[in-house]
């Protein structure tokens, strides 16, 4: 993996599952990374001193908020100035990119729900749908 020479990365749902393996490999690979959490602050802690480096942080926010996920956002920016990438769910993203520059990079996460649906879980459909209809080119 390339040096990312301490990129400020901001991954939601980082402290579990595949965000905190997303957020372990961006450290591993030089970055500083802000481990967002909705209420798991103890799995985030245990992500947060797995990971590889340093200048890492935790990041709080109910992401059905808006407000709350402009004040993460804003607190991320304010800890490691320009975001530089964005990783995980699509309703961050816009609150991200007033603080990214030129070459920065946003991800996207969404269930296979946007694509197929899941009968039992309706919001969670709904939530992807959103999402990934803002990354079809």
């Amino acid at each position: 993996m390339t040096s990312g020479v301490g990129r400020a990365v901001v991954v939601t749902g980082a402290s579990g599952g595949i965000g905190a393996a997303i957020a372990r490999i961006f450290a591993a690979g030089g970055d500083r990374v802000a481990v967002h959490y909705r209420t798991g602050r103890d799995r985030a802690e245990a992500v947060l001193t797995s990971m590889s480096g340093d200048g890492h942080m935790l990041a709080q926010a109910d992401l059905t908020d808006p407000d709350a996920i402009f004040a993460m956002i804003d607190e991320v920016a304010q800890t490691f100035g320009r975001i530089r990438h964005r990783v995980g769910a699509a309703n961050v993203t816009w609150c991200a990119a007033r603080h990214m520059g030129r070459g920065g990079r946003i991800v996207n996460v969404a269930s296979r729900g946007a694509f197929r649906g899941e009968p039992r879980q309706p919001d969670d459909v709904a939530a992807a749908v959103n999402g990934a209809s803002h990354l079809r080119l």
